[in-house]
């Protein structure tokens, strides 16, 4: 199979590039203060729906989508119940954002605890790991 970008629907989604300032800022859900460069169609596939089909179900997801977690976590629809824990970057506290309010409520819904993940350096960002109760 093809790479695709894993989301909440199957189908093509634009992807936001941002190649001249910080190109780890590409996402399906572009910021608002960003610059972007380009813009393409990807294809997008619903975890769920890769998982029914015959790809592995992981044990451990990394997610890392510059704001399209939610999208991601969706996604897994039933099969998040298979994840034993979710490594994810989000604001911190989790209850700043709307976004991380999400997230939470997604991931305590599945029955996963959140902690916050003790930083190496001071400039790195938030992350958390959600592991099941």
């Amino acid at each position: 199979m093809a790479a695709v970008a894993l989301s909440h629907e199957s189908g093509f989604a634009a992807f936001s590039i941002s190649g001249r300032y910080n190109q780890g800022l590409g996402s399906l859900t572009p910021w608002s203060d960003a610059i972007y460069t380009n813009i393409f169609h990807t294809r997008c596939e619903r975890a769920d729906d890769l998982i029914a089909t015959g790809t592995p179900s992981p044990d451990v997801v990394k997610i890392d989508v510059e704001g399209a977690e939610k999208l991601v976590l969706q996604g897994f629809g039933d099969s998040l119940q298979k994840v034993r824990s979710v490594i994810f970057e989000a604001a911190s506290p989790l209850e700043k954002t709307d976004h991380g309010r999400n997230l939470k409520e997604i991931l305590e819904k599945a029955g996963f605890r959140i902690s916050l993940v003790r930083k190496t350096q001071l400039d790195d960002p938030d992350n958390f790991i959600a592991d099941r109760i």
